[in-house]
């Protein structure tokens, strides 16, 4: 039986190790929950207030193309082709492994960061005009049924469910 050989063993280490770190950057921004379109009379629990109001403008937002800086594609890049350079045989496998582990790895590395970034997803952003006069800005996930004029409740200011 033939064992890896220490380099490879230490790329794949190396790969890891970058994939885990890109993960750890996820976004923290926080989404609001949306509880559907038939919510309870009472109040969802873990909520303090209620307040009612009419909704005046719905728009999409988030979802947007590109946004990556780029730092996934580099470090991918790099992985990619320290990767494909161990796996070359002759000198001529190894260039064509080293271009082929770099492009493969770049496009692997962007994605990453797209993905962990959450430039993908999309939310809503809800204004609502409470009973008081007030004019409030919510975000909302993207699949929030609300349209302009619809009576909505609003729980501490952060969800809104039409009733």
């Amino acid at each position: 039986m033939k064992f890896p050989s220490s380099k490879l063993l230490a790329t794949l280490a190396l790969s890891g190790a970058v994939v885990v770190g890109l993960s750890a950057c996820q976004s923290n921004r926080t989404r609001t929950v949306d509880y559907g379109a038939q919510p309870s009379q009472s109040m969802p629990s873990g909520y303090r207030s209620m307040e009612y109001g009419r909704v005046e403008d719905v728009q999409i937002a988030g979802g947007g193309g590109g946004g990556t800086t780029g730092g996934g594609a580099v470090i991918g890049g790099i992985v990619g082709g320290v990767a494909g350079h161990q796996m070359g045989g002759s000198a001529r496998g190894r260039d064509a492994a080293t271009v082929g582990g770099a492009v493969l790895g770049a496009i692997v590395g962007n994605e990453i960061e797209r993905n962990q970034r959450g430039n993908s997803a999309q939310y809503s952003i809800v204004r609502v005009r409470l009973e008081n006069g007030q004019l409030i800005t919510l975000e909302q996930a993207a699949n929030v049924d609300l349209r302009p004029g619809d009576r909505v409740r609003v729980y501490d200011r952060r969800g809104v469910v039409r009733y």
